[in-house]
């Protein structure tokens, strides 16, 4: 089922008209505000997360997230942080689509509870207008005792050719994450 859904956004996104010309940036960073919703649980942190992306070459990208977030459990804070590390090769489908691919570091700290693993992330985006980017893909994430898929899905709206603001969806069989962000591109 989600595998069709990402068919579909793919589709779609490279379907739209190429004549806005402008390229999805990588050289950006971002900030703003995320919430968990724990699937069967009532435990629903939410917080901060930061996280950017740069070009060291033409095609080749770093990119990094950190997100912090708690909630309050039988009355003590319980505190769950997130890292991502990652190196990233993109290619262009289209003058305002690429298709990329992401190899991670990945971290996931719930207080006493520490796993790390790596993540494999495929996705495209496209600068449907000059205004609006679209980021679509599939998230495979494996942890020391858990693994997931995740379907992302993201959208910016540019005000200005460096200044945006953002939002997310990232959803798997366990949770789902939420973001709202402010994002400068360099």
């Amino acid at each position: 089922m989600k595998a069709t859904k990402i068919a579909l956004i793919a589709a779609t996104v490279i379907s739209v008209p190429t004549a806005y010309a402008a390229s999805p940036d990588f050289n950006y960073v971002e900030g703003g505000y995320a919430k968990i919703d724990v699937d069967n649980s009532d435990y629903e942190p939410d917080g901060f997360k930061v996280s950017g992306s740069a070009l060291v070459g033409k095609n080749v990208f770093v990119n990094g997230s950190y997100t912090d977030t708690s909630d309050e459990i039988a009355n003590s804070d319980v505190d769950f942080n997130q890292l991502s590390l990652g190196l990233g090769y993109r290619m262009a489908a289209s003058s305002n689509t690429d298709v990329y691919g992401v190899v991670s570091y990945e971290e996931a700290e719930l207080e006493d509870y520490d796993e790390n693993g790596y993540g494999l992330t495929a996705g495209i985006r496209s600068r449907v207008t000059p205004n609006i980017e679209l980021d679509g893909g599939v998230s495979y994430i494996d942890l020391d005792d858990d693994d997931d898929t995740y379907l992302n899905l993201g959208a910016s709206y540019y005000f200005t050719p460096a200044a945006a603001v953002s939002v997310s969806y990232r959803t798997s069989d366990d949770n789902d994450i939420m973001g709202v962000s402010a994002r400068y591109s360099f």
